[in-house]
């Protein structure tokens, strides 16, 4: 027996054709599995960014109205290039579009709000809103209520 099982013993080899079958399987597998690894990863980004911004928008809001004595009226305003030493805002921001959002300000001479709606307005989307309380305020439900305002609950 310690023969035949000594003979058995054979390489196993694929060719080239065959091989190639293999990879163009398994690549858009493996592609598909990262690409959903690295959706499910950064997924909670644009929110971040999002939040990071309202911040932003609420530190620097008030800077400007200690400096200028009535608060912006266009987000542009806080990212002109004339203010010195710096603008307030990057300018993407000023424009209104970061992070995968949309930002609307409106203000008055005693007031101002801002509210972020994401672009792509899928389930599960959140947008936000703050005004010059400094309270982030969010919509869960943006799709089926609309976009957050006042009344929305406060993150938490």
């Amino acid at each position: 027996m310690a023969q035949s099982s000594a003979s058995r013993t054979e390489t196993w080899q694929i060719s080239f054709k065959e091989s190639l079958l293999l990879i163009g399987l398994l690549v858009p597998v493996v592609l598909y599995c990262v690409a959903a690894k690295i959706d499910c990863r950064c997924g909670g980004k644009p929110e971040a960014g999002a939040w990071s911004s309202l911040r932003t928008l609420t530190t620097v809001t008030e800077e400007f109205r200690r400096r200028f004595q009535i608060y912006p009226l266009a987000l542009t305003d806080l990212s002109d290039e004339a203010l010195q030493p710096r603008p307030y805002i990057d300018s993407a921001l000023g424009f209104g579009i970061k992070n995968g959002y949309t930002y609307t300000y409106l203000s008055t001479a005693n007031s101002w709000n801002c509210t972020a709606i994401p672009i792509k307005r899928s389930r599960g989307a959140r947008s936000f809103f703050v005004d010059q309380s400094g309270v982030i305020r969010v919509e869960p439900a943006f799709t089926t209520n609309g976009a957050a305002t006042a009344a929305s609950a406060p993150i938490e």
